[in-house]
């Protein structure tokens, strides 16, 4: 579905943007840890937050990834499904994936949690940017 230059991105531990919209203004932004499956993002989120009370209202949301550099980027959009299960398996890939091996374990969730749920995006929109001039000016600083 992607080049292998975001397949790249997306195996690098770079925040995702989500932006989920509001009932009173325009989308909430916010950064989440992600996982792709090669079908589906993955993100995690508290029940208590704005970004699940606003999912709840409408699940049309868009996510953004963007390397540290700032010259590669990928967004895409889509429906959001907010999964019955909390699969254990993503919070384990997702910790896997942002914290170093030795505190991994540590960070594991330890049991249910009946305050988090997993959100999964399938892309519908996808657009990919790679942005030769911002890497080249990114570049010239090396």
């Amino acid at each position: 579905m992607f080049s292998q230059d975001v397949r790249d991105l997306l195996e690098q531990r770079h925040n995702a943007i989500v932006a989920i919209p509001r009932p009173s203004a325009g989308p909430h932004l916010s950064p989440v840890w992600f996982l792709w499956d090669g079908e589906a993002f993955y993100f995690r989120i508290a029940k208590s937050t704005a970004k699940y009370r606003n999912l709840k209202w409408n699940a049309a949301i868009s996510l953004m990834v963007m390397d540290r550099e700032g010259y590669r980027y990928l967004t895409v959009s889509g429906q959001a499904q907010i999964m019955d299960s909390n699969p254990a398996d993503v919070a384990a890939r997702i910790v896997e994936k942002y914290y170093a091996p030795h505190l991994a374990p540590q960070r594991m969730p330890q049991g249910p949690e009946p305050d988090v749920v997993t959100v999964r995006l399938r892309p519908e929109k996808v657009v990919e940017v790679h942005e030769t001039i911002a890497q080249e000016a990114a570049d010239s600083w090396a």
